[in-house]
Order: C-alpha cells, then structure tokens, then sequence
C-alpha cells in the first residue's frame, strides 16, 4: 500500500506540475503517504514485540550470561 501510495504522490506532482491539478491534491496524496509509513511503523513495532513476547513464552530470557573470561568479583 505504501509503495502504490509513493508512486500516486509522484503521480500527483507530476499533474500540479503541468498544471492539471492544484496544490491540494498533491497534499491530500502526501497525507495518504505519510498515512501509510505511520501504519507501516506501528505494525512494525507489534510485530517485534510479538516476537519479544514469543520468546519469553517458550522460555527465553534477556539475562546477560556470565562471560567465562571475565575475572569473578
């Protein structure tokens, strides 16, 4: 959706550009644009904390180890 909301926005340049339609129209197009990155972002994030949620479920940590090389305090 994204990528046909992109290539409309060139679309809609192009056409105020050569006069076949006004400055709110590229606007309107630019708004779906930024729309669709917004959408993109917030599925993106759900995605990793799903991801985040998964591991932890099938027993997964985020403790660090213990560095076998490190000298014991």
């Amino acid at each position: 959706m994204l990528a046909e909301n992109e290539r409309a926005l060139v679309m809609a340049r192009e056409s105020y550009r050569v006069g076949r339609s006004d400055q709110r129209a590229v606007q309107q197009q630019l708004l779906a644009v930024l729309s669709s990155r917004t959408t993109l972002t917030s599925l993106r994030g759900a995605e990793l904390a799903q991801r985040v949620n998964l591991h932890l479920a099938l027993g997964g940590s985020f403790a660090r180890r213990a560095d076998p090389a490190s000298p014991e305090r």
